[in-house]
């Protein structure tokens, strides 16, 4: 159970973005709803998973996530048109 539970922490410590933790939880929910697991084990991991991310949702790096790719991309497009206006200044 522990070995299940240290994955579910790596698996949401990957994810890019918020909506990628909860694609990530969405996934597990699926993975252990229909495992052959017996009712109790479900339960049991399905609480290891809540507390998961509650605990996840606390971190810096959570919060330091987007909310979404696109919210990415567009943030990475401003420094870029940031970074290139200060080059323009430094040859004007």
């Amino acid at each position: 159970m522990m070995r299940k539970r240290r994955m579910m922490e790596i698996m949401m410590r990957m994810a890019r973005t918020k909506s990628d933790v909860d694609m990530t939880v969405m996934h597990l929910l699926s993975t252990i709803s229909k495992s052959s697991l017996s009712s109790v084990e479900k339960k049991v991991l399905m609480n290891h998973l809540k507390d998961v991310q509650k605990q996840d949702e606390k971190t810096k790096e959570y919060e330091q996530k987007t909310n979404n790719p696109l919210a990415e991309r567009s943030s990475k497009r401003i420094e870029k048109r940031q970074s290139y206006a200060d080059v323009l200044r430094v040859y004007r």
